[in-house]
């Protein structure tokens, strides 16, 4: 993966980051790409940063890193550039490359400082879960160190392919909910509503790689999060597995060898606090379910880390049996839903990962934990907004109310 090229999240990269790229000589290729300046004053070189960009993306992700000199691939100089304002000149790219892709290329673009007052600029491109996308009107791809046009069984081919990796997730894990409602799944399911949230390995996955989790993974997490307390821990066939069960509260979490994480809690009308009318479906509360989901990521996405699986992560939200229910808030009930389950989804970088670990601060400092929810919301907002407008509402208040927390 991209990712093996730094051996920490790109807002943690130093000048020794890249100089080591430089004294490893390591050249241009499939996952990157050197550029001497980020000529963002002229319209072709967003074009040029957009169908990079594109290309990337459509592939496995990569890196664009600017302010580096290079002679047939291979890094010479690290030379930067004098820029007045680096945030601006990196949230300029990060825009130029968004405006300029169809679908929406997501990236992220650090500046790093230099000891001589200079700086260079590292865009993060993902994998895109919408490939194959276009820059100009255009397909690209990323053959060897270029960006080429893709041709048009390219482009068919692509569109074939596309959301292989995110669909065979998705697959597995409507299996697991099947389970889950047939009770054939980790823990019991009653019939009620509840909530499961799933956070997947893509290059894990992707590579149809397995790591077996054995008594040495047992013991490094036994402590950990949600594999602690009241829990009871133990080898799930499917990998490892704690479970709380006090009629009839279900609490689980279980560790995949294929480096998935199922986080599963119910019934739901626990956690709500909806105002019923008359015969009414039951109302589930939005606010507990983002309250629950930010908990949940905060004690357990550091776990997949913990035994070795990385980043980007796939994360999905999904409500069990909630067909028939209301989304809502205390004294008003939205629309009621109208399929089986709700799936939400996203892609996790690694420098939300980073962000999430981060937030999770001593719960028992209240005003530290409040606002690291709120930290934890912001990078959830596309998977909370849209369990928000399923009941009705505009957007997530919680996500988009940063304060102090941003």
């Amino acid at each position: 993966m991209y990712r093996k090229i730094f051996g920490v999240p790109t807002s943690a990269l130093t000048e020794e980051d890249l100089r080591s790229l430089i004294d490893r000589e390591v050249s241009e290729g499939p996952y990157l790409d050197y550029k001497r300046e980020a000529d963002l004053g002229t319209k072709g070189g967003r074009k040029e940063a957009a169908k990079d960009a594109a290309a990337f993306a459509n592939a496995y992700g990569g890196y664009l890193i600017y302010g580096v000199e290079e002679e047939g691939g291979v890094p010479k100089e690290l030379v930067g550039m004098e820029l007045d304002d680096p945030d601006r000149a990196a949230s300029t790219l990060e825009h130029a490359i968004r405006d300029l892709t169809e679908p929406a290329v997501e990236v992220h673009a650090q500046p790093v400082r230099l000891e001589d007052g200079n700086y260079a600029i590292v865009v993060e491109v993902p994998r895109s879960l919408n490939a194959p996308l276009m820059a100009d009107g255009r397909f690209y791809r990323r053959v060897g160190r270029s960006s080429e046009r893709m041709s048009y069984m390219d482009v068919r081919r692509a569109f074939a392919e596309k959301g292989d990796v995110i669909r065979k997730m998705r697959e597995r894990l409507r299996q697991r909910i099947d389970d889950l409602e047939s009770g054939y799944g980790p823990v019991r399911w009653e019939l009620w509503a509840g909530a499961l949230l799933y956070v997947a390995s893509v290059p894990t996955y992707d590579a149809a790689a397995v790591r077996v989790l054995g008594p040495e993974e047992l013991h490094s997490i036994r402590w950990l999060s949600a594999f602690a307390g009241r829990y009871r821990l133990g080898h799930h066939a499917d990998g490892l597995l704690a479970a709380e069960e006090r009629e009839p509260h279900v609490d689980f979490a279980l560790m995949t060898h294929e480096g998935e994480l199922f986080h599963g809690v119910g019934p739901l009308r626990e956690y709500t606090h909806c105002k019923q009318h008359g015969e009414e479906p039951q109302c589930i509360d939005a606010h507990a379910i983002e309250l629950n989901v930010t908990r949940m990521l905060r004690k357990n996405l550091p776990r997949l880390g913990d035994v070795g699986f990385e980043g980007p992560y796939y994360l999905a939200l999904v409500l069990v049996r909630a067909h028939g229910y209301r989304i809502g808030k205390p004294r008003y009930s939205g629309r009621e839903l109208q399929r089986p389950f709700l799936l939400l989804d996203q892609l996790l970088l690694d420098d939300d990962v980073e962000a999430i670990a981060k937030a999770s601060s001593d719960e028992r400092d209240e005003e530290a934990w409040q606002r690291g929810t709120r930290v934890v919301a912001a990078r959830l907002q596309p998977v909370l907004d849209r369990l928000w407008q399923a009941g009705g509402f505009t957007h997530s208040q919680l996500a988009h109310d940063l304060g102090e927390g941003g």
